[in-house]
């Protein structure tokens, strides 16, 4: 499950969806919300900076 799907899934509040006559049962918010901050502590590109491309001496040597 992605992120983007458990934010959704979190701001619609659902408890279960059914499709095509299957039932899908949601784990409690709670769950969820555990599930969001594993994903973000698991993500390394919110946390670092990007390295050094180039730089630009101005000095005029």
């Amino acid at each position: 499950m992605s992120e983007e799907n458990i934010k959704q899934i979190l701001d619609a509040g659902v408890k279960s969806v059914t499709t095509d006559g299957v039932t899908t049962q949601m784990v409690t918010p709670s769950e969820l919300r555990k599930r969001l901050r594993e994903l973000d502590q698991a993500d390394k590109t919110t946390r670092t900076k990007r390295p050094v491309v180039s730089t630009i001496n101005l000095g005029g040597a």
